[in-house]
């Protein structure tokens, strides 16, 4: 006994067909998505805590804006924090709006080494923050000097 293929059934198959197909996109595209979420500072209170040297306010806020960057250590960087420690700048720069460069990645003669990051908002202050790591390699404001 042969089976024959209607026209009603070649529209199941074809309207099953195309809802698996989009079921299958809609998950792909909503449920994969990796959520980006940058990490913030309260920018009114760095500034204050920038000038007034309050070294507890910066280190709570600089270390809130690389509370995310993990480290990736390649060959060429066994801490892996290079490009991270430009990520934070990046960061000072276009949340707060402060001028912030990096100046050196471990180029202070300390163990661990440390990193520095020059940050001015204009006549207000020009301040040098000491960043360095914790056990896990780990971003961390250590200090701060003019």
């Amino acid at each position: 006994m042969r089976k024959t293929f209607t026209p009603a059934k070649a529209r199941g198959y074809c309207i099953t067909s195309i809802l698996t197909t989009c079921l299958t996109l809609g998950i792909l595209t909503t449920g994969c998505q990796k959520k980006e979420q940058a990490s913030a500072c309260d920018c009114v209170l760095l500034r204050s805590g920038l000038q007034a040297q309050d070294h507890s306010i910066v280190a709570q806020e600089i270390n809130s804006l690389a509370a995310d960057l993990a480290p990736s250590p390649t060959t060429a960087d066994q801490i892996g924090q290079q490009d991270n420690l430009h990520v934070l700048a990046g960061r000072l720069s276009s949340q707060c709006g402060f001028g912030a460069s990096v100046l050196h990645y471990n180029g202070i003669e300390t163990y661990p080494p440390q990193s520095e990051i020059r940050i001015t908002d204009g006549p207000s202050f020009s301040q040098v923050l000491d960043i360095g790591y914790n056990d896990q390699y780990r971003l961390v404001f250590h200090g701060m000097h003019e």
